[in-house]
């Protein structure tokens, strides 16, 4: 059974990335791209936004589906590569943690991520499951998961589950961006989205950082930037970050 993956927010200046797993089933198409479900970046966003009401669809009679996320303070500590590893994580759990664990293991709020790796691990090894990433990297996931990861460049123009992944996690995105926008009115998230366009960089010479800006991403552009102090007792949560 294989499960497809993508994500959105890896480049921007701000705020989290997004991933999306999508479980295969037999009730649907996975492998030929469509009008309807391709590359993400492909499609204007009415057809992208259609492409998500499909799915919102599917999500509804069965298709099983989750996300995770990476919070910009996570990013800055561990580099995106990481980043992106923990949000696959989180996702991946979202779907199968009503299968895995004992008891105890499901009522504590407290598991370490190497905790839930192991679980996943021997979770995934025994019902034969395999990873299909778009990209070139696997994010060190056939390390920690121990199955079989296919890393497809352009994978989300090619294989249907992975456009899937790819619609949800920008589409997702892009509506966190602009419900938040009214919260940051001089800022423009809701147009520029946190990307490193000219008018954000003006933004930021202007208003200079918010909490949520990658520090790690701006540290070249802007040398006397400084991190700011956060407790990083990495545990991993069932929620997804905020």
């Amino acid at each position: 059974m294989r499960i497809f993956i993508d994500e959105a927010g890896r480049g921007p200046l701000a705020w989290p990335l997004y991933v999306w797993v999508v479980k295969e089933d037999l009730n649907w198409e996975f492998d030929s791209v469509d009008q309807d479900f391709q590359d993400s970046k492909a499609l204007t966003e009415k057809k992208r936004f259609h492409s998500y009401e499909l799915l919102s669809q599917m999500r509804a009679k069965g298709l099983q589906c989750s996300t995770g996320q990476a919070s910009a303070a996570e990013i800055d500590l561990f580099g995106v590569t990481r980043a992106i590893n923990m949000a696959i994580i989180r996702g991946l759990y979202q779907i199968f943690s009503p299968f895995i664990g004992d008891q105890k293991s499901k009522k504590s709020k407290n598991l370490t991520f190497d905790q839930v790796i192991n679980l996943l691990s021997d979770y995934l090894q025994k019902q034969d499951f395999s990873l299909l990433i778009d990209g070139k990297t696997d994010f060190g996931l056939m390390h920690d998961l121990q199955i079989p990861v296919d890393t497809i460049i352009k994978g989300d123009a090619k294989i249907r589950g992975i456009a899937m992944a790819s619609i949800l996690a920008k589409v997702e995105r892009d509506q966190f961006m602009i419900s938040l926008a009214k919260n940051y009115l001089e800022r423009d998230f809701d147009q520029h989205k946190g990307y490193g366009t000219k008018k954000h960089y003006l933004k930021i010479a202007h208003f200079w950082t918010c909490s949520q800006h990658r520090k790690l991403f701006l540290k070249q552009i802007f040398p006397s930037l400084t991190f700011e102090k956060f407790d990083w007792k990495i545990l991993f949560t069932e929620k997804p970050l905020e």
